[in-house]
């Protein structure tokens, strides 16, 4: 098989679109993250990063937290990679502050 280098290499972020179904069975509303993806899209795009860093809607993570979301954001920078369980009550903001922390980038 042929290997390739991706583009994003900065960072991947992916967001899991099956925990708002399985978070909306607890009656907790789950959060969107069709709507954070494009938000984090035009933002890095804003900031000349959208395609060094790329962020993915994707079917289960298998990392089911309790009550919450999940994300895998991976830095490919320093090779670190997170699972972050975003509750219900976070909002987009602190959600984006808190991927753009673990991805070390900075956007204005």
């Amino acid at each position: 098989m042929k290997t390739e280098t991706p583009k994003f290499n900065k960072g991947l972020v992916l967001l899991c679109n099956r925990c708002k179904a399985r978070v909306a069975k607890r009656d907790l509303v789950g959060q969107d993250f069709g709507e954070l993806r494009v938000k984090l899209k035009a933002q890095w795009k804003k900031n000349k990063l959208w395609g060094q860093v790329r962020a993915c809607e994707t079917g289960c993570l298998g990392h089911c937290p309790l009550g919450a979301s999940a994300i895998f954001v991976q830095n490919r920078t320093n090779l670190s990679d997170h699972c972050l369980a975003i509750p219900t009550t976070a909002t987009e903001e602190e959600i984006i502050e808190s991927i753009e922390s673990f991805l070390d980038i900075a956007v204005k």
